[in-house]
């Protein structure tokens, strides 16, 4: 449902209120980390059609998901009896800032993203939001537009773009883009027997699958004679994920998918190229991720709302991103798939599409039976979750390993490992008898401890964890993706509910209770009723206070009655009258502090 329309200038500046009942279609289309699209239509005789002009903008908000959208108006058709508008999400702002170069390794999501935002020129209004994604990420590019260079974050960080409007008072006040390791939820609903289905739509594409690639990155000069090398990796080794010793120029997926797919129980090759890269572990990750997505079952499957809705669904608790499950027995479909395209008909919802994109295959995928009904895919998530932390703790003893270690002893000081002799020295750990603290700079000349351990517990700027538990196994919570569970189910938020358990019932009621009392008892404080006088309304205690019977409305001054309405007349004690008083055609008033006029005023 659509609670607001404003239109507005190019810059935002307002120009109209519209009401959802003036368009003939109102239709917003969403695909996963992709393409966002307004279509709407308006009668040709709307009152604002000559405000509906090329840049300017559509914002609104879904009531539903309690959410505010801003749109740009790019395309526009007028016929006899109608106009159709095309608008494009305002982030596609993004295109028209160019990144001549931005560059960074090692960067947390959001700082990572904010150094994207910050390189841009002219410099964008939209911000780097909310991220749920921890590790630590690698990007190099140069002479491409904002928008693009954001999509290829995207590719680095395996996330998934949500934008964000912040309204005060009808103005916008912040655009921020939020970047999730997931958008949507796991229905947890199959949709089961070809009968139950009017029509579904089966995309298979057809590409190759490769288990291994070469990788090769920028092309940089040896010499003065014009002489180039192209960056690869065959200088760095890795035991984790997989093996890849010095000196091989080529990374492979685990020899269980050589199996699966390979020919004669070798590899399929082939090539990862990105001119950019001049960092051979960056190449390296890269190429990795580059052979995981490759594998990736890209089948899609079109259901329309109409469909889902005969099954039981609302048609607003499907939503993009969210997972669920296929099972269609004629094509041979058993897949738990997710929504990679929402197409929300404002109208005429019940009209609105949905694409799904069959991930089950994402890692380890083949390893199932083929005849089991829906693949977990919580747990290959896992399992991708685990190869991108040990991608993580590679690079992590990658810089450990080649960090230098000095070891100084002092009676009273304990024992000093500096990654430098001490005067040149950006790092130390310091460990003293029931103690170990731990630097990585100075302030002010002096060691900023960031982490100290000792027989009392830990404490840390950051701690980088997937999940905490407690001792008695009690307890939980998950770093990764927020939910916990505290004390063994009375304190328990799934990703989608919170509920809290009070002395063996659900919070909930006893707070609705609670809630439900203190607003009587507010109430009571302003309003009281009896059957001889009515109502009465006026705080407790207050002097004025009005009454209302079936027979008068009273008004009472210290415990008087000053004036009542009864019989379509109003009797009131003693009146003052500061300046006019109109009676009939007559009017009573104030010439001066000694004369008073009655004149006729018709």
């Amino acid at each position: 449902m659509v609670a607001q329309i404003v239109l507005q200038d190019k810059d935002g500046g307002f120009i109209a209120y519209m009401l959802i009942d003036e368009f003939i279609v109102f239709k917003r289309d969403e695909w996963l980390n992709g393409s966002h699209t307004l279509e709407i239509e308006l009668p040709i005789t709307h009152g604002e059609i000559q405000n509906i002009i090329k840049y300017n903008r559509i914002l609104f908000k879904d009531q539903t998901l309690n959410k505010w959208y801003e749109f740009v108006i790019k395309v526009i058709e007028k016929n006899t009896d109608s106009v159709k508008i095309f608008c494009e999400s305002s982030l596609y702002d993004t295109l028209y800032s160019f990144v001549d170069y931005v560059g960074f390794n090692s960067n947390l999501i959001l700082s990572g993203l904010n150094q994207i935002l910050n390189a841009a020129v002219p410099t964008t209004q939209w911000q780097a939001g909310n991220s749920d994604i921890s590790g630590y990420f690698n990007l190099q590019a140069t002479r491409k537009n904002l928008k693009e260079v954001i999509w290829q974050y995207l590719v680095n960080t395996q996330g998934y773009i949500e934008e964000r409007i912040e309204i005060l008072n009808g103005v916008i006040i912040g655009r921020y883009i939020d970047v999730l390791s997931r958008r949507g939820v796991d229905r947890g609903k199959v949709i089961y027997d070809d009968r139950e289905i009017s029509e579904v739509n089966v995309k298979i594409p057809d590409k190759d699958i490769y288990t291994a690639a070469f990788g090769y990155g920028k092309n940089e000069d040896i010499n003065t004679d014009g002489e180039t090398e192209t960056v690869d990796f065959s200088s760095v080794v890795w035991t984790e994920p997989v093996n890849k010793p010095a000196g091989q120029k080529w990374v492979g997926l685990p020899d269980s998918y050589k199996t699966a797919y390979g020919i004669n129980d070798q590899h399929r090759m082939t090539a990862y190229e990105n001119s950019e890269i001049t960092e051979p572990e960056a190449l390296l990750n890269e190429t990795y991720y580059y052979l995981l997505e490759n594998i990736s079952d890209k089948t899609e499957y079109s259901i329309q709302a109409a469909d889902l809705k005969a099954l039981g669904y609302e048609v607003e608790e499907v939503r993009i991103g969210d997972t669920i499950g296929v099972q269609i027995g004629i094509l041979g479909i058993k897949v738990q798939a997710d929504i990679i395209r929402y197409q929300e008909n404002y109208i005429e919802p019940d009209q609105n599409d949905f694409e799904l994109a069959n991930h089950s295959n994402t890692f380890m995928g083949f390893i199932s039976s083929q005849n089991s009904a829906i693949i977990n895919l919580k747990k290959e998530n896992q399992v991708l979750r685990d190869a991108h932390m040990a991608g993580v703790l590679y690079a992590w003893n990658n810089e450990i390993n080649g960090t230098g270690g000095y070891v100084y002893t002092e009676d009273g000081k304990g024992i000093l490992t500096y990654d430098a002799i001490p005067s040149s020295a950006t790092k130390v750990v310091e460990i003293k008898g029931g103690s170990i603290r731990i630097a990585n700079s100075k302030v002010g000349g002096e060691w900023d401890w960031q982490l100290a351990m000792t027989g009392d517990g830990i404490i840390a700027d950051v701690i980088h964890t997937g999940l905490l538990k407690s001792l008695n196994g009690q307890s939980e919570i998950s770093i990764d993706n927020g939910t916990f569970n505290l004390g063994n189910g009375r304190l328990v938020f799934d990703g989608s509910n919170f509920t809290i358990n009070y002395s063996g019932t659900e919070l909930e009621t006893v707070l609705d209770g609670k809630a439900e009392q203190s607003a009587i008892d507010e109430i009571g404080q302003y309003m009281s009723f009896s059957p001889t006088t009515g109502v009465t309304l006026g705080k407790t205690g207050s002097p004025m206070q009005i009454t209302i019977s079936n027979s008068e409305m009273g008004l009472w001054d210290q415990g008087a009655k000053v004036a009542h309405i009864n019989g379509q007349k109003m009797l009131i004690t003693s009146a003052e009258i500061t300046n006019i008083l109109k009676v009939g055609v007559h009017q009573i008033e104030k010439y001066n502090s000694e004369i008073t006029l009655i004149k006729y005023v018709g």
